[in-house]
């Protein structure tokens, strides 16, 4: 009996700390109201979950949150452009397709320009990839814009993200990326995925997919070949090229294919 009465009080407990800490989170939110802080929810979700929170004391967990937050705060501070309206985000689509289409197969034009897009890696990335080929803060990576814009890293489906080391990588990247995740992810609208079916099973005509025109496509977009302080080959911004692009790439984005 004593040990029933001791779960029903855990379990009581554990509920007032769970509203405790939904109540935290909205005001987190509430006080960063930016759409690049939008797709962190999740990420503080996952950290407030039973599993997670069992060991931990409602205190701990709090200063968890609060620094997760304040690390979200300063990836947007530095990600932000005075320059450009706060409602252009720091990605953009790696592709452009009016010179895409001269060089590569429809089916890669599709993909570079609707389906992956070019990022720099914020604190969650960070955080979620520090024990296994760890990147830095503001690294230059693609991405799957659809799963990547809510998911905490852990709930995307494979490959959603890469981080290629120099801009001749980009191509075997984003290969990897093909093979391993967009067939899986269950977070692109059903209008891209008929697409992207269709597209695929179209043979490639002769002369396509130069894996040159690969690199000079993102030297064109403002990314560059850099070493990190390290000495670590890494992808880094041409600032005033990129942010041009950028600007350019969102004006021109369509909702659907």
């Amino acid at each position: 009996r004593s040990q029933k009465k001791n779960g029903t009080i855990a379990n009581a407990s554990h509920s007032a700390s769970q509203d405790i800490l939904e109540q935290l989170k909205q005001e987190i939110f509430a006080n960063h109201n930016n759409a690049l802080l939008g797709n962190q929810a999740a990420a503080l979700s996952a950290l407030a979950n039973p599993k997670q929170f069992h060991n931990l004391s409602l205190q701990t967990e709090k200063e968890r949150l609060l620094q997760f937050a304040k690390l979200q705060e300063d990836t947007r501070k530095a990600n932000t452009i005075p320059s450009l309206p706060n409602s252009i985000p720091m990605e953009a689509p790696l592709g452009e397709e009016a010179t895409d289409r001269q060089w590569l197969s429809p089916f890669h034009c599709f993909v570079r320009t609707e389906l992956v897009e070019v990022f720099c890696a914020g604190a969650m990335d960070v955080e979620y990839r520090k024990n296994n080929k760890a990147i830095t803060l503001g690294q230059v990576g693609i991405r799957c814009r659809f799963c990547c814009k809510h998911k905490y890293p852990s709930e995307r489906k494979n490959r959603a993200a890469t981080y290629p080391a120099t801009l001749c990588r980009i191509y075997q990247n984003f290969n990897m990326m093909l093979h391993a995740h967009f067939h899986t992810c269950t977070d692109i609208p059903p209008a891209f995925q008929q697409m992207y079916t269709k597209l695929k099973g179209q043979k490639l005509a002769a002369g396509k997919d130069c894996k040159e025109y690969w690199i000079r496509s993102a030297e064109r977009i403002g990314l560059v070949n850099i070493k990190d302080k390290d000495g670590e080959d890494r992808i880094g911004l041409n600032r005033p090229v990129w942010d041009a692009y950028r600007k350019r790439a969102w004006s021109a984005q369509q909702p659907t294919p």
